[in-house]
């Protein structure tokens, strides 16, 4: 079964509210039989003690007050690992194809209404 890192980078933010978004998508997938786990970040260095390898995939949730921060993120997990980076959120729809040119790190994006998109 594929095991799943979801992240809510919280760097930079003011104040973090409920994250209902990452939270039920988490739900969801462990109810669906993958393991799934979920943590909040303030630093790319809250990623040392965490085994990257053993995920098959990494999701970032991107706000537009935080994206320098999660291209930050998504470079410094890729030089851990070759885990597959996913980025979701506000942010990541309405500019995945900025983010795609900006970040290569970044995999692929989920966007609302939900599709998967990748730039060309």
């Amino acid at each position: 079964m594929a095991s799943l890192l979801l992240v809510l980078p919280v760097m930079n933010l003011e104040q973090v509210n409920d994250e209902q978004g990452i939270a039920l998508i988490a739900a969801y997938l462990r109810k669906n039989g993958y393991i799934v786990d979920l943590i909040s970040v303030r630093t790319v260095a809250d990623f040392d003690n965490i085994n990257l390898n053993k995920y098959s995939m990494v999701g970032i949730t991107a706000y537009h007050e935080n994206i320098p921060y999660v291209y930050e993120m998504c470079k410094y997990i890729k030089v851990k690992s070759n885990v597959l980076i996913c980025l979701g959120g506000y942010s990541a729809t309405y500019y995945y194809k900025e983010i795609l040119k900006e970040c290569p790190e970044v995999d692929l994006i989920i966007t609302s209404p939900p599709y998967v998109t990748s730039y060309e």
